[in-house]
C-alpha cells in the first residue's frame, strides 16, 4: 500500500469526498514539515486491511521507512475508519526494540519502539472490522515517555504520557464544555513559521530577603506562528492602560484608547506600524508601537480561552529536556496574561519581519522599502514568548529543550461580547500547534554586596547605587547584568571596611580578594573581568567560589597579577559577559558615598589604597574559639569581649567542619593518642606535605590532607603515644614552594600552633579552661576515649552515581588504628556487586541499572582487648536507567602535559556519538570517534585531575555525562643541557632520525658524564636497538650516518668512496649485517678526530 502525507488533515474517499481525520499530530517526536511519499490512500484501501497480514504490511513499512511515517499511517486508518467497537489489535510481527533513525535537517531523531502485543492475556481478533480501530503503537522509552491509557476527568479513555509535574499529558482531547455541540472539525491551522528560539525571563521580587528568593529566571521558548482560518475574524476589544511604568505601554498621540476588531484587521495594523518602524517613518518611541500593542492585547483575549477554568481543563504544553542524563519532562501552562504581556521588549517584537519576506512579492529581506501596505494577514508571524506565572515551574536557563506535544488544540473565543462571561463563550479551535528543539537562554550574571558585622561575619548589606545622586532608600544590596550602566556605583568604603580589612578583604603578595562582593554566574556567561586602577593599569580577576562545592553559593572577585608589597588604588571594575549572542561589557565605578539626610551622592573618586604583602612563610595554625576569646580573672568564666578583669586567652573551637562536610573537634585526646585539625592559609605559594619530628621507639603519626577554597587542612594523628605524655615539643614541619619555585621548609612547634592557656584564678591552683571538664583540648596524652569516639564510621550521600556504579565518601573515625577491615555480603539479587574501599571512598561496581538496593557494610575493629568487634553500616543506594552511552571503564595514559583517555563501552550507543564536551572549558582535547578516545593537551606536570566530567551528545539528541576517574600527569622532565646533551642528541638525529624523548635523552647523558658508559659502547647499543635495525639504510646511507656521528658533518666524496670500499670488502667476511656495521663504525670510531672530541667534552672514549 502506498500513501500520501500531502494533507495530514484529511483522507478522502474514492469519491474524493474528504473524511475528517481528527487533530491528531505525532505525539512522539517533532516533525519538520515533510512530504514522504506522493500516491494517495483511498477508504476502500483502508477497509482491506483485516486481517495481520495486512498489518505485517506495516511492519515492513516500520523497516523501510521512517517511524514517523508509520505512525501517519495508523492515524489515518484510525480516522477513515468508523468506530464500533474498541478492541486491541495484536501486532507482534514487529521487532521490538527495533532502532529506527529519522534525519531532519537539523538532527537525527532515534526512538525505540515496540508494539503492543496480547501477552496481558485479552483474546483478540486479527479480522478488524471496518468499524474497528487501530491503535497507534505504544511508547515506552527510557527517555521520559510512557504511553498507556487512562480516564480523564471528564471519564473519557485517552491515550497519555507518563505523568509530567504530577499530571498527564493527553494527545488533543478537547472535552471543552463551551465548545458547541455542532463543531466537529477544527476551523483554521496554527503553523510554525521559521526556528523556535530560546529565550529568558526572570522577575524581581523588592520583599525577599535574599537573591535567590529575588531574583527568579525562567528559560522561554519563543515560537514565531502563523494563524489561517476563522480564527483571523474572532472579535476582540482593547484597551490601552493610562500610565506607563517600564512595564506597560501608555497610549499617546492617538484620540482614543478603545478598539474594536478581527484578529485580521489587528495583524495588518501590527505589520504596517512595524514596516513604518523598519523604514525610519516613525520614531522608534514608545508612542510608535500603538498597533503592536493593540494585537498583544487582542491575542491575549482571544487566546485567553486556553487559560484552565473551574470546568474546563486549561491548554499546556510539554517539553523534554535534552541536556539531562535522563531526559525529563516540562509542563507549561497556557496563561494568555502570563504570555502576552506588554512589556516594551515583547510589544515591539510581537510581528516577526522575516515573515514579509514570504508574505508579499517584492519585499526585500535586506532592504524591506515598503510603506503602509496591506499584508495578507494568513502570511504574518507572530512572536511567541512562553513562559509561566512562577519561575519554579517554568523551563530552566541555558538547556536544550524538545516540544513533546500540546494536550489539546489551540482554542479561542471568536467573538467579543461582555454581555457574556469568558466561561460560558462558545470557542472554536485550530489546530496544528508545533515547535522546533531550541535552547533557552542564559541566566543573567547577579552582583550583590555584603558589609562585616564583626570580626567573622558578614551580611547582605545595600551598597550599589544605581545614579549618583540618589536617595538612601534607592541605595541596594544587589544588581543584574543588564541594570549596570555608566553610573552604577559601589560604596567602596564599605566593600574594603578599613576597620575590618581582614574580613572584608583577602590580601595576599600577588592577589587581592573581596569577600564583600559576590558575584553570581551560574550559566557561565561571564568571559572576562578586569580591575582598573588609578593610573589606568588593569589587571585580571579570577572567581573564587565561597563553597566549592555549592556553585549557587556565588563567588568573589580575586585580583591577580599584582606585585609584592606594592600599594594600589582601584577605580573600576569592568565585566565581560555573553548572556546572548552579543558580548556586552559593563562597568562598576569604585566611588565614595556622600549621605546629606536622605541624599545619596556618589563620589567617583577615592583615597583609599590597598597595599599586597611582602612574602612571609606559611604558617600553621588551629581555629580558636570565638565565644572564649577571653576570661575573666576572677570568675573563670570565657566571653567573646573583653570588659573588666577579662584577659585574652587561647581556647581551641571544639569542632570544624571540613570541606567535605566532615564535622571533628580541633583537638582530641584519647589515653595514647591525640589528633588535631591543623590548618594553612592558602596564598601565591604552593602547599606541599607536613610531616612530624620527634616521634621515637613504635610511635607513629599519620596525615591526611585535605584542600579547600581558602584553607588548606591537615588531619594530624599521632598514636601509640606514652600516657600522660605532653607531646607539645615535638615540630610540625611543612615543605612548600615559593613564586620563584623554589623548595621550602617552614617549622613550627606544637606548643606554639597549640597554644593553650593556663591560668591562675584568684588563689586558685593554675588550670586548663575548657567549657568542657571531661574533655582537654591541650598536648598531654589522655584521659581515654570512650563509646563512638573509640572507633566509629560516617557514610555520605553518593557523589557519583551511575547506572552500574557508585561512590559513597565515608570517615572512619579511628585515633588509634583500631580498623581491620570491611566485610560484605553481595546480594542474592545481584551477585555481581564490588565494593571496594580507597582510602575515604567507597566504591560500588556492577550495580543493577534502574533499582533502589540497602547495602550492608561491616567494619571490624579491635578493642582495647584486642577482640574483634563489629560496627554494621547501611549503604542506600537507587541507581538511574542505562545511558545513552553506557560505559564500562577507561584506561588513562599520562605524560607531564598530556592525558590519553580510552573509553570502553559495555554495549554499543543508542545512536552515533555526534560529539563531545568536557566540564573544565580551559582544557584543550581532541576526541576520536572511531577509537572512542579522548586526548587532552596542554596540561600542568605533576598535577591531580579531578571531578572532570565528560558530555557525550548523540546524533538523536540524547546526551550522557560521564565523570572520569582521578588522574595525575608525570612530573616535567626537562631536557638536559650541554655539550655531552648536544652529542646524544647529534647520534640520536643521526642513527634513528629522531630527536631523543627526554626520559632517554637524561639517561644516555648521566651514563655517559659518570663514564659507567663509554661512547663506543652508547653507539653500539644504539645501532642493537630494534628501531636502528628495522631502519633501512643502504651502504651510501650508513656511511653518511657515521660521518655524522664521529665528524658532525657530511663525509666528503674521497671519504666516502673510501669507506664504501671498505664496506664491500668486509661484507664478505662477516657474517651478519650487524657484524658489518659494528666493524665499519669500530674503525671510523678509532679515527684521531673523534677520539680527541671524546676527551675534550671529558667523555670515556
Amino acid at each position: 500500500m502506498e500513501l500520501n502525507y500531502e494533507d495530514t488533515s484529511s483522507v478522502k474517499d474514492a469519491d474524493n469526498n474528504e473524511v475528517n481525520t481528527g487533530s491528531h499530530q505525532d505525539f512522539f517526536e517533532p516533525l519538520n514539515e515533510e512530504t514522504y511519499a506522493e500516491d494517495t490512500v483511498t477508504k476502500e484501501e483502508v477497509e482491506e486491511v483485516t486481517d495481520a497480514k495486512k498489518l505485517e504490511e506495516v511492519a515492513e513499512v516500520v523497516e523501510a521507512e521512517k517511524i514517523e511515517e508509520v505512525l501517519e499511517v495508523v492515524e489515518e486508518i484510525e480516522e477513515a475508519v468508523e468506530l464500533e467497537e474498541s478492541e486491541v489489535i495484536e501486532a507482534e510481527e514487529v521487532e521490538e526494540n527495533e532502532e529506527i533513525s529519522v534525519e531532519s535537517e537539523d538532527e537525527v531523531v532515534e526512538v525505540n519502539d515496540e508494539f503492543p502485543s496480547s501477552a496481558s492475556g485479552l483474546e483478540t481478533d486479527m479480522t478488524p472490522t471496518s468499524d474497528e480501530s487501530i491503535e497507534p503503537p505504544s511508547l515506552d522509552m527510557e527517555d521520559g515517555y510512557e504511553v498507556g491509557t487512562e480516564l480523564d476527568e471528564y471519564g473519557n479513555v485517552v491515550e497519555v504520557f507518563a505523568s509530567v509535574n504530577g499530571r498527564s499529558v493527553t494527545p488533543f482531547t478537547l472535552n471543552d464544555t463551551r465548545l458547541p455541540s455542532a463543531v466537529t472539525k477544527p476551523v483554521g491551522t496554527v503553523s510554525h513559521f521559521g526556528e523556535t528560539k530560546g529565550g529568558v525571563d526572570f522577575s524581581i521580587s523588592t520583599t525577599a530577603t535574599n537573591i535567590h528568593d529575588r531574583y527568579k529566571f525562567q528559560g522561554t521558548a519563543k515560537p514565531s506562528l502563523v494563524f489561517t482560518g476563522e480564527i483571523l475574524d474572532a472579535r476582540a476589544t482593547v484597551s490601552l492602560v493610562s500610565t506607563f511604568d517600564g512595564s506597560d505601554i501608555v497610549l499617546r498621540n492617538t484620540t482614543g484608547s478603545v478598539i474594536s476588531g478581527t484578529l485580521r484587521e489587528f495583524l495588518i495594523r501590527a505589520a504596517n506600524e512595524k514596516i513604518d518602524e523598519i523604514n525610519g517613518t516613525k520614531v522608534d518611541s514608545v508612542s510608535s508601537i500603538d498597533d503592536r500593542t493593540y494585537l498583544t492585547l487582542a491575542l491575549s483575549y482571544i487566546l485567553s480561552a486556553n487559560n484552565a477554568t473551574a470546568s474546563n481543563l486549561g491548554l499546556s504544553l510539554t517539553f523534554k529536556d535534552l541536556d539531562s542524563v535522563i531526559p525529563k519532562q516540562t509542563t507549561l501552562d497556557f496563561v494568555a496574561s502570563t504570555i502576552f504581556t506588554t512589556g516594551l521588549d515583547i510589544v515591539k517584537n510581537i510581528v516577526n519581519e522575516d515573515s514579509f519576506v514570504s508574505n508579499r512579492d517584492g519585499i526585500s529581506k535586506n532592504s524591506r522599502n515598503v510603506s503602509n501596505i496591506n499584508l495578507n494577514p494568513e502570511g504574518i508571524s507572530v512572536n511567541i514568548d512562553l513562559k509561566v506565572e512562577k519561575p519554579e515551574n517554568g523551563l530552566k536557563t541555558n538547556t536544550r529543550y524538545e516540544f513533546v506535544a500540546p494536550n489539546r488544540d489551540l482554542v479561542f473565543f471568536p467573538i467579543a461580547d461582555s454581555t457574556v462571561s469568558l466561561t460560558a463563550s462558545a470557542i472554536n479551535y485550530v489546530e496544528g500547534l508545533t515547535m522546533t528543539p531550541f535552547k533557552t537562554g542564559k541566566q543573567l550574571p547577579l552582583f550583590e554586596t555584603l558589609s562585616v558585622v564583626n570580626s567573622t561575619t558578614l551580611a547582605v548589606s545595600g551598597m550599589i547605587a544605581l545614579e549618583e545622586i540618589t536617595s538612601t532608600t534607592s541605595v541596594v544590596s544587589y544588581v543584574d547584568f543588564n541594570s549596570i550602566d555608566d553610573t552604577t556605583y559601589l560604596d567602596y568604603d564599605d566593600m574594603i571596611s578599613v576597620g575590618a580589612s581582614n574580613v572584608a578583604l583577602k590580601v595576599g603578595g600577588t592577589t587581592v580578594r573581596f569577600n564583600t562582593f559576590k558575584i553570581y554566574d551560574l550559566d557561565s556567561t561571564i568571559t572576562k573581568i578586569e580591575v582598573e586602577d588609578d593610573r589606568m593599569d588593569k589587571y585580571p580577576v579570577t572567581l573564587i567560589p565561597v563553597d566549592s562545592n555549592d556553585s549557587k553559593k556565588g563567588a568573589n572577585p580575586q585580583i591577580t597579577g599584582l606585585q609584592r608589597s606594592m600599594p594600589y588604588n582601584f577605580r573600576k571594575l569592568h565585566i565581560t559577559a555573553q548572556p546572548e549572542s552579543e558580548v556586552v561589557t559593563k562597568t562598576l565605578t569604585f566611588a565614595t558615598f556622600s549621605v546629606s539626610g536622605t541624599k545619596v551622592t556618589a563620589l567617583p573618586t577615592h583615597s583609599h589604597v590597598i597595599r599586597t604583602t611582602a612574602f612571609s612563610e606559611p604558617i600553621l595554625f588551629i581555629e580558636l574559639d570565638s565565644d572564649k576569646a577571653f576570661v575573666s580573672t576572677t570568675t573563670g568564666n570565657p566571653s567573646s569581649s573583653s570588659s573588666g578583669s577579662a584577659v585574652p586567652v587561647f581556647i581551641p573551637k571544639f569542632e570544624v567542619e571540613l570541606p567535605n562536610k566532615i564535622k571533628m573537634p580541633v583537638v582530641t585526646n584519647d589515653k595514647t593518642s591525640l589528633r588535631y585539625v591543623i590548618e594553612v592559609e592558602k596564598s601565591d605559594i604552593t602547599v606541599k606535605d607536613l610531616i612530624v619530628n620527634g616521634l621515637k621507639g613504635n610511635e607513629k603519626y599519620k596525615v591526611e590532607k585535605i584542600d579547600g577554597k581558602d584553607i588548606i587542612y591537615f588531619i594530624v594523628t599521632l598514636s601509640e603515644l606514652s600516657e600522660k605524655r605532653d607531646y607539645g615539643f615535638l615540630i610540625l614541619e611543612l615543605s612548600y614552594i615559593d613564586l620563584d619555585g623554589r623548595d621550602l621548609v617552614t617549622r613550627q612547634v606544637l606548643n606554639k600552633i597549640n597554644n593553650i592557656t593556663h591560668l591562675n584564678i584568684g588563689s586558685q591552683a593554675p588550670f586548663v579552661l575548657t567549657q568542657f571538664p571531661d574533655e582537654t583540648q591541650d598536648n598531654t596524652t589522655g584521659p581515654e576515649l570512650m563509646g563512638n569516639a573509640i572507633f566509629n564510621v560516617t557514610l555520605f550521600e553518593a557523589t557519583t552515581l551511575e547506572a552500574r556504579k557508585a561512590e559513597i565518601p565515608l570517615f572512619i573515625d579511628d585515633m588509634n588504628g583500631r580498623f581491620l577491615r570491611m566485610e560484605f555480603k553481595k546480594p542474592e539479587g545481584n551477585p555481581a556487586v564490588e565494593v571496594e574501599l580507597e582510602g575515604s571512598i567507597l566504591r560500588f561496581t556492577n550495580l543493577e541499572p534502574k533499582s533502589e538496593v540497602v547495602y550492608k557494610l561491616d567494619f571490624i575493629w579491635k578493642d582495647k582487648d584486642n577482640k574483634e568487634q563489629t560496627l554494621s553500616k547501611y549503604a542506600k543506594i537507587s541507581t538511574p536507567a542505562v545511558p545513552a552511552v553506557d560505559v564500562k571503564g577507561t584506561t588513562i595514559t599520562t605524560t607531564s602535559s598530556t592525558a590519553e583517555i580510552v573509553f570502553e563501552l559495555f554495549s554499543h550507543p543508542k545512536s552515533t556519538i555526534s560529539g563531545v564536551t568536557l566540564s573544565d572549558e580551559k582544557i584543550k582535547f581532541t576526541w576520536n570517534r572511531d577509537k572512542l578516545t579522548l586526548n587532552l593537551e596542554r596540561l600542568k606536570p605533576n598535577t591531580e585531575y579531578k571531578d572532570l566530567e565528560i558530555t557525550f551528545k548523540l546524533e538523536n539528541g540524547l546526551i550522557t555525562k560521564y565523570k572520569i576517574e582521578t588522574f595525575k600527569t608525570k612530573e616535567e622532565v626537562k631536557p638536559p643541557t650541554g655539550n655531552v646533551a648536544d652529542f646524544v642528541a647529534r647520534i640520536y638525529e643521526a642513527a634513528l632520525g629522531r630527536k631523543p624523548e627526554v626520559e632517554g635523552w637524561r639517561f644516555w647523558v648521566q651514563k655517559l658524564e659518570s663514564k659507567e658508559l663509554s661512547v663506543t659502547q652508547f653507539v653500539y647499543d644504539l645501532m642493537a636497538q630494534d628501531e636502528f635495525v628495522n631502519r633501512f639504510l643502504s651502504k651510501e646511507d650508513f656511511i653518511k650516518m657515521m660521518y655524522i656521528i664521529v665528524v658532525g658533518r657530511e663525509p666528503e666524496e674521497e671519504g666516502q668512496k673510501y669507506w664504501e670500499r671498505k664496506y664491500d670488502e668486509y661484507k664478505l667476511q662477516e657474517p651478519s649485517l650487524a657484524d658489518l656495521r659494528r666493524r665499519i663504525a669500530t674503525e671510523m670510531m678509532s679515527e684521531p678526530e673523534f677520539k680527541d672530541y671524546v676527551t675534550k667534552i671529558g667523555l670515556k672514549y
